[in-house]
């Protein structure tokens, strides 16, 4: 399969899961609207989901090369296995520590609200950590095994099971605007997709067995690929710590911002998705796969080509992007709780968020390829001076557009992101 083959087949994918969470948007800001309940539940779930992405990313990007890197089929499932154990057991051990901490954080960071729902949410997405460090690898074997359609379907599990669980006690005429049904419904979700992803590496014929021994090939690759996330760990908690940062930052414009800026991101974020990352989810095992034969002028043919094809698109669906923002704000989140006002807000967040498509899509081609590179170290330095770039542009930016600005630094920090990622691969051509 073909780059661009891969690319559309995940773009396509990742459509599908995009319009299930923009079903789900849409129907949580109709019950909830701009509520201190809902920034509740946004900073908990941007706590938990974001600490988990952290370790379950570095482990999937770290997995990738050494997967498709020419071991035999015995060793490749051994070598999987046991990473998928390593994430099973870190991840309950997190699940554990974050039911304590969780509710403290919640209560520090929203003094409003009340000790009963931090203890529930505590208890409802604490065990996201345990899903996402799994998911993590799991992903990153069907990555490997270039099942871009099955990777890219299976995460629609969450915003799917969220609608149900919030649908259904509305079909049934009953209350249904509380936190417990949509916390419930994602922690559901993402069970669902742990599971669904262990099927589908089942059906393709992967062991999951765990080995009692492991031989010499295996040690190598399990020892690789802990380097290689253990390196990629500060810059991932870095990226992860920007969104945490704009939206403790959001919280101090008064009630309401929060879930402004989260509602704000979503429709970026699906653009992120069916653009740049689905190109460089498509691209990263190829880029794998040319380095492992060292074949270092094909691979930087491939990057100069998409990352001028992401650099040139990115503009355009943001130039287009922004000319509708109004208007799909109105459509896709106005009515029910959240108002008019709110829904022109929110469309000014969106639009200022849309400026940072072109230097994010262009600025993954070239982290994909340092990662393929095993250069996770000098990325997680690149991903450091994101936050100083993001936090400084906050600050900077929501004294003169408020909860905007917030989206309009993260523009910025892309910005910063692609020049420096360009260096680093330019250096050592």
């Amino acid at each position: 399969m073909s780059v661009g083959r891969a690319a559309i087949v995940t773009g396509l994918a990742s459509a599908v899961v995009a319009v299930l969470g923009l079903g789900r948007e849409m129907l949580v800001s109709r019950l909830f609207g701009a509520s201190p309940a809902m920034d509740a539940f946004v900073l908990a779930v941007t706590v938990v989901t974001m600490g988990a992405s952290i370790l379950g990313i570095s482990l999937r990007t770290s997995l990738v090369p050494v997967l498709v890197g020419g071991l035999g089929r015995t060793e490749r499932d051994r070598v999987f296995v046991a990473s998928l154990l390593g994430a099973a057991a870190a991840g309950a051990l997190l699940w554990v520590a974050s039911m304590a901490a969780l509710p403290w954080v919640l209560r520090a960071m929203l003094p409003e609200i009340s000790p009963a729902l931090a203890n529930a949410l505590g208890q409802w997405l604490s065990p996201l950590w345990c899903t996402g460090l799994l998911a993590g690898a799991l992903q990153g074997a069907l990555q490997a095994d270039r099942q871009f359609l099955g990777a890219g379907l299976i995460p629609g599990a969450v915003p799917a099971a969220c609608m149900l669980a919030l649908g259904v006690p509305l079909a049934q005429g009953e209350q249904a605007d509380t936190i417990a049904l949509l916390a419930g419904g994602t922690l559901a979700g993402a069970t669902l997709e742990v599971l669904a992803a262990g099927w589908l590496l089942r059906r393709r014929g992967w062991r999951l067995r765990p080995a009692a021994r492991h031989s010499d090939v295996c040690t190598t690759a399990l020892r690789r690929v802990a380097q290689q996330s253990w390196a990629m760990l500060p810059g991932m908690s870095a990226a992860a710590s920007s969104q945490i940062i704009d939206r403790a930052m959001a919280s101090a414009l008064g009630p309401g911002a929060v879930s402004v800026l989260n509602y704000g991101g979503k429709l970026p974020s699906l653009a992120l998705t069916l653009g740049g990352m689905a190109v460089a989810t498509a691209i990263f095992p190829y880029y794998a796969e040319h380095l492992g034969k060292n074949d270092t002028a094909a691979a930087q043919a491939l990057l100069r080509c998409w990352a001028r094809r992401l650099l040139w698109g990115g503009a355009a669906a943001a130039a287009v992007g922004m000319a509708v923002s109004l208007p799909v704000a109105r459509l896709v989140f106005q009515g029910g709780a959240l108002t008019a006002e709110d829904a022109v807000v929110v469309a000014q967040v969106q639009a200022c968020a849309l400026l940072q498509l072109p230097f994010c899509w262009a600025s993954w081609a070239f982290s994909r390829y340092l990662a393929a590179s095993g250069r996770n170290g000098e990325l997680s330095l690149i991903t450091l001076g994101n936050v100083v770039v993001n936090v400084a542009g906050n600050y900077v930016c929501m004294r003169w557009l408020g909860v905007s600005g917030i989206a309009l630094a993260t523009a910025f920090m892309f910005l910063y992101a692609l020049l420096a990622c360009r260096h680093a691969v330019l250096r050592r051509r």
